[in-house]
């Protein structure tokens, strides 16, 4: 069983345990108290299990390892307590901050990971190869750059790290196949690939490289803000 599974085990538990609590619990007052507290702590619980899939795909998927240490931190308490009665609000409020700081510490760390892997990765795309593919192709390939950059600088879930890996391994060994892009003109793609440049930066042979090439329809302009 892996790390991840281990530890949602136990917050499934737990959830269980909440549940009796609510079903158990007597008076109206004492009721809705319990009911709200349970909520919360479901959600937090909810939190933490999307970011364990997030993170057991991520294993799965990719080179990213990292640590899910501390996943329960603060409900163990409240496990003892649920066991003999129903918590006090301290007991539940404690829970709930610790299981929402714990989510948000991991939400951090799997997308700075995912960022930092995502990035490796598109900077290892032979990408001034695109030209070299057939006509009907560049086009799509192109497309499917920037959408692999869309998807790796937003919040990951689950389903960009399947759509990720499933693209780029399709568009790498797409470029893998191609030609070797001619050195002046890999060199200028890198360039502008990196980021920061104006049009200033780029000289009339430049411009002049990248439209005998067919690279012009594959680069936008946009104002710079001052």
């Amino acid at each position: 069983m892996t790390e991840a599974n281990s530890v949602l085990g136990k917050a499934l538990t737990l959830q269980g345990e909440v549940r009796r609590l609510e079903a158990s619990t007597q008076g109206a007052e004492e009721a809705k108290r319990v009911v709200t507290r349970v909520t919360e702590i479901r959600a937090e619980l909810g939190n933490i299990r999307r970011q364990l899939h997030v993170a057991e795909e991520l294993r799965k998927h990719t080179s990213v390892e990292f640590g899910l240490a501390g996943v329960d931190t603060g409900l163990a308490n409240l496990k003892r307590n649920a066991m003999v009665g129903i918590p006090s609000n301290p007991a539940f409020v404690s829970a709930r901050g610790k299981a929402k700081k714990t989510a948000e510490e991991h939400a951090t760390r799997i997308q700075e990971a995912w960022r930092n892997w995502t990035a490796k990765q598109l900077e290892g795309l032979p990408v001034e190869r695109i030209p070299m593919l057939a006509l009907d192709r560049q086009g799509d390939a192109q497309r499917t750059f920037e959408d692999l950059r869309r998807t790796a600088a937003r919040e990951v879930s689950k389903s960009d790290v399947l759509t990720f890996t499933a693209e780029y391994n399709r568009l790498s060994e797409e470029l893998r196949e191609a030609k070797d892009a001619p050195e002046e003109l890999s060199t200028l793609v890198q360039r502008i690939n990196s980021g920061g440049m104006t049009l200033r930066d780029l000289t009339d042979e430049d411009i002049a490289l990248l439209r005998s090439w067919s690279w012009d329809g594959h680069i936008t302009l946009g104002r710079k803000r001052v």
